[in-house]
């Protein structure tokens, strides 16, 4: 007999996801991981990994390692996000919680328009 042990996603803490004027990198690096009918809202880019915003996933990746030789890539469904916060005051620092995953807390640089996070996931709240 076995056992089939499904967890939610666990939490996405502490990633440093840059701005969009580094977002192209991040592009180049996950488009291939693009669903069917998926298409890419904007991303953002930066020394600690990057974000992918598209009109079905949030696509985080964390580079990680000593070196950042190696990146951890995680994926948030659009319409599985219930809450977010978003505080401009120094860093952009976006908090998302939802369903089926234990929630993600990402800081984007500065440069970073918080209206266009902003919007996106209230677009995706409402999906």
């Amino acid at each position: 007999m076995s056992i089939a042990v499904t967890l939610p996603a666990p939490f996405i803490s502490g990633v440093f996801p840059g701005s969009e004027a580094k977002g192209a990198q991040t592009i180049a690096q996950v488009e291939n991981l693009l669903l069917p009918g998926e298409t890419i809202d904007f991303a953002t880019g930066g020394d600690g990994g990057g974000a992918l915003f598209t009109n079905k996933r949030l696509i985080i990746v964390n580079d990680a390692g000593l070196f950042s030789k190696r990146s951890v890539v995680s994926f948030i469904k659009a319409a599985a996000i219930t809450a977010v916060s978003i505080d401009a005051a120094s860093l952009l620092e976006v908090k998302l919680a939802g369903d089926g995953f234990g929630g993600a807390h990402l800081f984007f640089d500065a440069e970073q328009d918080p209206s266009r996070i902003s919007n996106w996931c209230a677009a995706a709240m409402a999906a």
